[in-house]
């Protein structure tokens, strides 16, 4: 894990139990969040379209003011408000600096904003993230081929096909995590089954690493 910054506990609890309410401090009462569903997250893509710069971003937003210039304080609020449990209206009459630090706490458990790799081991080069040139137009419905958003609907629909599990009641983050040690489970278990054939058919090294079977 040597170079990487690594993954903090809010961030592993999140995606283990996307369900876990999670503190935030600075709001009165001390307010618990959960994170998002892929399936909740996509119920508010025709109510509020920017919200798929979350998963395709195509304009930066890197300062607070970026983020409500480029997703909008109503989108934030409606977002933000599946994760605190409320309505938009309530979050929306605690001021547009409170909608931005509770749009910021749910994005933060319901997106993993971290490479997951070395948290299972693997060194993987990864493609940098590349920002697409193509804007889409904020009065069609139409999905760029390289959105991030297809992306997230196909993973949680491998996902649920292969394990059985439905994918798109998962956060993102979780189903990141979930997707990930799925594969290393099936990996290890078509590499057992291919030794265990190995052996069967006379190879004494595969014989060995099974042992008797």
């Amino acid at each position: 894990m040597q170079g990487k910054t690594p993954l903090t506990i809010k961030e592993i609890l999140a995606a283990v139990d996307p369900a876990a309410g999670h503190s935030m401090v600075w709001f009165p009462n001390d307010v618990a969040i959960r994170a998002v569903t892929v399936r909740e997250y996509l119920r508010q893509l025709p109510l509020h379209p920017s919200l798929t710069e979350m998963v395709h971003p195509t304009r930066p937003r890197g300062t607070a003011d970026e983020v409500v210039a480029v997703i909008g304080i109503p989108a934030m609020a409606a977002f933000a408000a599946i994760g605190m449990s409320s309505s938009p209206k309530a979050i929306s009459r605690l001021g547009d600096d409170a909608v931005l630090h509770a749009f910021l706490s749910v994005s933060e458990i319901t997106f993993t904003t971290r490479d997951v790799d070395a948290f299972f081991g693997a060194e993987q080069k990864k493609a940098a993230a590349r920002t697409s040139k193509r804007k889409p137009s904020e009065k069609s419905d139409e999905v760029p081929q390289d959105s991030g958003l297809l992306t997230l609907v196909r993973d949680a629909a491998e996902y649920t096909a292969r394990s059985g599990r439905d994918g798109f009641d998962l956060s993102p983050a979780a189903l990141i995590f979930a997707r990930r040690t799925y594969g290393e489970v099936d990996r290890d278990q078509r590499i057992s089954m291919a030794r265990a054939f190995a052996a069967v058919m006379g190879d004494k090294n595969s014989a060995e690493s099974l042992g008797d079977i």
